[in-house]
């Protein structure tokens, strides 16, 4: 490997297309080699971002500034897929386990004597994920869905719906078993949810903030993120 092959490797990523397409990897970032990022100029990865082994990231169905917006310190998993719709905004801290799915936007099936090869993109819609979510192994969320902070979602799972901050969701379609108790200090079922474990939920942005300070000397290993040394 040459020396700006090494430079390239540890500084930004080529991406597929007829043009050279190049984004810059955050500071304390890494994006491995193998993953591919369609409509650079419509993607941003703040800092310390990691992005896994064979994930896909596609910003290109619809023209906006920025399509994909990845918050700091997140964690990418193995074989993600990240289709945009109108926009995809995951919160500091995300980390998904592998073949994890954002789906922003639907194939066009309005009229099947079309090829739906041919149709193109249809419907789509926002995806939104606050800070300090965790996503299990091929989960699946589609448009139109709002993900709480703090919240975990169970591996398979297919979210359809939008949920509340500290959710722990399972099952197709996902759907909300716990929520978690600031005043007991653990997940609790639904059915002992109370009013006063609503009051004492944190603010996203109070929540996003008190992660940061305390987790602004951290980095994130990319370990299994880096299909090089394996």
């Amino acid at each position: 490997m040459n020396f700006r092959k090494i430079i390239e490797k540890w500084t930004r990523i080529r991406f597929a297309g007829t043009k050279r397409n190049v984004i810059v990897v955050p500071r304390y970032g890494f994006v491995d080699s193998t993953a591919r990022v369609y409509g650079a100029a419509r993607v941003r990865l703040e800092n310390g971002v990691v992005v896994s082994e064979g994930t896909v990231i596609n910003a290109i169905n619809f023209p906006r500034k920025c399509a994909v917006d990845i918050g700091a310190f997140s964690y990418i998993g193995r074989f993600n897929y990240l289709n945009a719709g109108l926009e995809l905004r995951l919160g500091p801290f995300t980390l998904t386990g592998p073949f994890c799915q954002f789906l922003g936007v639907d194939h066009e099936m309005s009229a099947p004597s079309v090829p739906y090869a041919f149709s193109g993109p249809g419907d789509s819609g926002l995806i939104e994920l606050g800070a300090n979510c965790w996503l299990g192994s091929s989960v699946c969320i589609l448009k139109n869905v709002t993900i709480g902070h703090g919240s975990v979602i169970g591996a398979g799972s297919i979210v359809t719906k939008s949920t509340p901050p500290f959710s722990m969701v399972v099952g197709n379609p996902g759907r909300v078993i716990k929520r978690y108790s600031f005043s007991k200090k653990q997940w609790v079922p639904i059915a002992e949810w109370a009013i006063v474990d609503e009051a004492s939920i944190p603010a996203a942005e109070d929540y996003k903030t008190s992660l940061l300070s305390a987790c602004a000397d951290k980095r994130l290993d990319p370990g299994m993120a880096n299909s090089i040394d394996r």
